[in-house]
C-alpha cells in the first residue's frame, strides 16, 4: 500500500522527492538555511515546483550559496544573473539574495549567526504541530511575524511573515506534515543530528587546547592537535546508531567503563578500535552528552589540561 503523504506533494516527482526527503527536516547549517531563505523568497508569485526545477541553476548562479562569495557580487553579477534563464530573472529577488548574504556575514560580525537567529523563534527545538488537513495549516504565525521583523531589522529582504513561515516549515523549525502523513512521525521521532553536532562542537571547543578538523569526512576534535578524542558521524544507516564516537580506551586502560551496552556499541571496523559508538536512537539529554565529552577528553588529554578543564 502506498505511503500516505501531504496532498501538496502528490503529482510531480520533484515535489514528492522534496517532501519525502527534505521538507520539515531540521536544518541548522548556515549555507543550507541561506539556500532555503533564498528559494522561499524567489517563490513569491510562483509555484514551488517552478523553484525546485530551478534549484540547480540557483546553486550554480549563487556560488553554491556560499554567503561570503555571494556577498562579493556586484552590479556586473546582477546583470549577468538577469540574463540567466536557469533562475528567476527578477532584479529585486537577485539583489535581495546578495543583500541577504551580506546580512548573514553581518550576523557573524555581531557574534551570532543565521541558524541562531532563526532557531531562536522556536527556542531552539522543532515545534511539532498536529494538523489533520492541509487547509488547517496557517500561512503565517505570531512567531513568523516576529522573526520576519527581526530579520528585516538585521538587514534581510524578502522576509515577510508568509515567506518566513514557509522557511520555518522547510527548515524544520516546525513540523507541519499532517498527522496522517508518514513523514510526520518519522521527523518527530528522528534524532536532530544538526543540534547534536552543534552542542558537541560547543562543548568540545570550550575545553583547553582543543581544535577541530575533519577525519574520515567527519568533524573530529583533537587535544593540542595530536590526540583525537571525539568524532561526530552522520547517520548513514537510518537506525540512530552511527552518530557519535568517543575514545573508549588508551593503551590497555578501558574508558567509559560504566557505558551502558544498551546505549553504546563497538563499531565493527578494525581501524576504529578504541572507540565506542553512541546509540542516539535511545534518546539523549544535554547533561549526559556533556558527561560523555568530558570523559572522552579526560582519557586522552594531559593531566594538567584535564585539571584546567575541571576548574569552575
Amino acid at each position: 500500500m502506498p505511503a500516505a503523504r501531504c496532498s501538496w506533494a502528490e503529482g510531480a516527482p520533484e515535489l514528492r522527492a522534496y517532501h519525502d526527503e527534505e521538507w520539515g527536516v531540521p536544518a541548522r547549517d548556515e549555507r543550507r538555511l541561506f539556500e532555503l531563505l533564498t528559494l522561499e523568497g524567489a517563490q513569491a508569485g510562483l509555484s514551488w515546483l517552478t523553484i525546485l526545477r530551478k534549484r540547480d541553476g540557483y546553486r550554480r548562479a549563487f556560488a553554491g550559496f556560499d554567503p561570503e562569495a555571494v556577498a562579493r557580487f556586484g552590479p556586473r553579477d546582477v546583470q549577468r544573473l538577469l540574463g540567466d534563464a536557469s533562475i528567476v530573472r527578477h532584479r529585486g529577488k537577485i539583489e535581495s539574495t546578495i543583500d541577504n548574504a551580506r546580512a548573514v556575514l553581518a550576523l557573524r560580525e555581531a557574534g551570532t549567526s543565521l541558524p541562531e537567529v532563526l532557531w531562536s523563534a522556536v527556542e531552539g527545538r522543532p515545534r511539532v504541530n498536529r494538523w489533520r488537513r492541509l487547509r488547517d495549516l496557517p500561512a503565517e504565525t505570531d512567531e513568523s511575524r516576529a522573526l520576519g521583523k527581526e530579520l528585516k531589522r538585521r538587514g534581510f529582504r524578502f522576509v515577510g511573515a508568509t515567506t518566513v513561515y514557509s522557511l520555518m516549515q522547510a527548515a524544520g523549525l516546525v513540523n507541519d506534515h499532517v498527522v496522517g502523513c508518514f513523514r510526520h512521525a518519522e521527523i518527530a521521532g528522528a534524532v536532530d543530528e544538526e543540534a547534536v553536532l552543534a552542542r558537541v562542537r560547543e562543548l568540545c571547543l570550550a575545553l583547553p587546547e582543543v581544535t577541530e578538523r575533519p577525519s574520515h569526512g567527519a568533524p573530529t576534535f583533537f587535544v593540542r592537535g595530536k590526540r583525537s578524542f571525539l568524532m561526530v558521524m552522520r547517520n548513514h544507516h537510518g537506525d540512530g546508531r552511527f552518530a557519535i564516537w568517543c575514545a573508549a580506551e588508551q593503551g590497555t586502560q578501558p574508558l567509559l567503563v560504566d557505558a551502558d551496552p544498551e546505549r553504546f556499541f563497538v563499531p565493527p571496523y578494525v581501524g576504529h578500535r578504541g572507540w565506542l559508538g553512541l546509540r542516539l536512537d535511545r534518546g539523549l539529554d544535554w547533561d549526559e552528552l556533556a558527561g560523555i565529552v568530558e570523559d572522552a577528553y579526560a582519557a586522552v588529554a594531559p593531566p594538567a589540561l584535564v585539571e584546567r578543564a575541571a576548574r569552575p
